[in-house]
């Protein structure tokens, strides 16, 4: 599986645990994860850019 699908798999599963409604121990139980690795890809997906939200830069 190359990186790109990988990620992309992994940001898909990320949306369908907020969906849940479940513990992320529940969640990556059901999903053949651990919770260490769920946490780490959850974590990579809610980071944001520091030059995202449209606010100009201040030089």
């Amino acid at each position: 599986m190359s990186r790109l699908s990988q990620s992309q798999k992994m940001k898909e599963l990320v949306g369908s645990f907020h969906r849940s409604g479940q513990s992320r121990k529940e969640f990556a139980q059901a999903h053949g994860l651990t919770e260490g690795k769920l946490q780490y890809w959850i974590k990579k997906f809610s980071a944001k850019p520091l030059e995202s939200a449209g606010a100009p830069q201040v030089s």
